[in-house]
């Protein structure tokens, strides 16, 4: 299994989204986590989530790559959603927000890729309609 701490933003970062009203002083920790697929020989599940100030987990997005499916979830009233785009090349491809609210979750397919091939999707909170703490995990398919 990979694991991957990404940090929070940086103090001038933090500073900026205080002065502009955003709501919060702080991001959430982001993380990331893959591992073998027992149901896709040779691809790669994972998994991007955050972590709120408190510790407790905020968000998360999933990708399957049996079937290549990305899992959505807000899993904290912190008035913050969550955001999810494949990134391949210049080609526009599925992006999802999930701004629904506590407790509240989606999902989508993706384009089928052959085997073995590196699926990059971009995953970051969103707050008041602005993304923050942006990750990209690299599943593979």
């Amino acid at each position: 299994m990979r694991f991957t701490k990404r940090g929070a933003t940086s103090a001038v970062a933090a500073s900026f989204l205080v002065l502009m009203g955003t709501g919060t002083a702080h991001a959430d920790t982001g993380y990331t986590s893959c591992t073998n697929s027992s149901q896709d020989p040779g691809g790669e599940n994972c998994t991007v989530y955050y972590r709120g100030s408190d510790g407790s987990r905020a968000s998360s997005v999933d990708f399957i790559a049996y079937g290549e499916h990305v899992y959505m979830y807000d899993e904290a009233a912190d008035g913050k959603g969550i955001y999810a785009q494949l990134r391949w090349g210049s080609t526009p491809l599925p992006e999802k927000w999930l701004t629904a609210g506590y407790g509240t979750s989606t999902e989508f397919n993706i384009p089928a890729f052959q085997d073995g091939t590196n699926v990059p999707i971009r995953v970051c909170q969103t707050n008041a309609g602005q993304l923050q703490t942006c990750i990209t995990m690299y599943p593979v398919a």
